[in-house]
C-alpha cells in the first residue's frame, strides 16, 4: 500500500520528468494507472497524462514499457494523447518549440496504440485541436494514424470547420495547407466510393431535418398527412419583388442551393482570412 507521501512524490516525479523516481514507484508496487489531482480545474489525471502535459518523453516511455493504459481518460474525458496535442498548440502559440510534444504523440500512437478519435467531455478530438491551431505536422501525423476528419464535437464543429478559424499565432499558409490536407482526405474516401457522410454543422438543423423527414426521404410528408399546395401568388407580388429586391417563397427554385458537403476550399479560407485581416487593420 503506497502512502500519501509516496503518491505525492511520484506525482512530482512525473511533473518534473524524473524518470528514475517513476520507475522506482513502479518497481515497488505502485499503481501505474492511478489518478492524481492535477491542474487548476481539479481533474483526476494519471502519471502518463501529467508527463504528456509537461513534455517528458522519457517518463512516457517508462510508463509505456510497463504497460500503462494509454487510452485511460481523466475526469474531463481527456486522454494522454489529447494532453500532448493541446499542450503542443499552446507552446506554438507562445512561440516555443513544440517538437517534444510531436515526439510524444508519435510514441503514444506507435508504441501505445492510442486512439486518435477519443473525444473529451465537449466532443473534441486531438485532430480538432491540431486543425484549429493549423498545426500542419500534427494534423498530418494524426491523419496518418487513423484520425477521422468527419467527427463532430458537441457544438457541431468538425476539424474542417475549426481549421477555417483563425487563431492569432497561426499563419495563412499553414491554415491553407491544413484545409488542403483535410480536403484531400475527403477526396480519397470519395474516390474509393466510401466517403463518410458529412453532417450539418448545426445540431439544431440536423434535428429539425430528421424530425421532418418522412419514410422515403426529407421531401416525403409524414404518413397520414397531405401535402398542402402553395397558395397562389397575388398579382402584385412580382412588382413588389422588383421594388424591394427581396425574393418571395416562389423564387426558391432560382436560388442557388448550398454545397452539399459544406467543405470550404483552400481559396475560400484564404479569402476569408485575408478579409478578416484587412477589416481588423482598418
Amino acid at each position: 500500500m503506497q502512502g500519501a507521501g509516496q503518491r505525492q512524490a511520484v506525482k512530482l516525479d512525473a511533473l518534473h520528468g524524473r524518470e528514475k523516481g517513476v520507475r522506482y514507484w513502479l518497481r515497488n508496487g505502485g499503481d501505474i494507472n492511478k489518478t492524481f489531482g492535477y491542474g487548476s480545474l481539479g481533474s483526476r489525471s494519471t502519471l502518463m497524462m501529467i508527463a504528456a502535459d509537461n513534455g517528458h518523453k522519457d517518463v512516457i516511455k517508462a510508463l509505456l514499457d510497463k504497460g500503462a493504459d494509454v487510452n485511460q481518460q481523466d475526469s474531463k474525458g481527456r486522454g494522454a494523447l489529447l494532453y500532448a496535442v493541446v499542450k503542443g498548440q499552446e507552446e506554438r502559440g507562445w512561440g516555443n518549440d513544440s517538437t517534444k510534444y510531436e515526439d510524444i504523440v508519435t510514441s503514444l500512437l506507435l508504441q501505445g496504440r492510442a486512439d486518435p478519435n477519443m473525444q473529451d467531455e465537449k466532443g473534441n478530438t486531438p485532430l480538432m485541436h491540431a486543425a484549429k491551431g493549423a498545426d500542419v505536422n500534427m494534423v498530418r501525423k494524426l491523419l496518418k494514424h487513423g484520425a477521422k476528419y468527419s467527427l463532430q464535437n458537441f457544438h457541431g464543429d468538425t476539424a474542417m470547420r475549426l481549421a477555417a478559424q483563425s487563431p492569432i499565432h497561426a499563419t495563412l499558409e499553414s491554415h491553407v495547407e491544413v484545409v488542403n490536407m483535410l480536403n484531400a482526405e475527403w477526396e480519397t474516401h470519395h474516390a474509393l466510393g466510401t466517403p463518410p457522410r458529412r453532417p450539418n454543422f448545426s445540431p439544431q438543423v440536423r434535428q429539425h431535418q430528421s424530425s421532418e423527414a418522412g419514410p422515403s426521404g426529407p421531401n416525403t410528408p409524414p404518413e397520414g398527412t397531405r401535402e398542402r399546395p402553395n397558395p397562389p401568388s397575388p398579382p402584385e407580388s412580382k412588382s413588389k419583388r422588383m421594388r424591394t429586391g427581396k425574393p418571395t417563397r416562389h423564387d426558391s427554385e432560382v436560388i442557388s442551393p448550398p454545397q452539399q458537403d459544406g467543405r470550404p476550399t483552400a481559396s475560400q479560407v484564404e479569402y476569408a482570412l485575408r478579409s478578416r485581416g484587412s477589416s481588423s487593420s482598418s
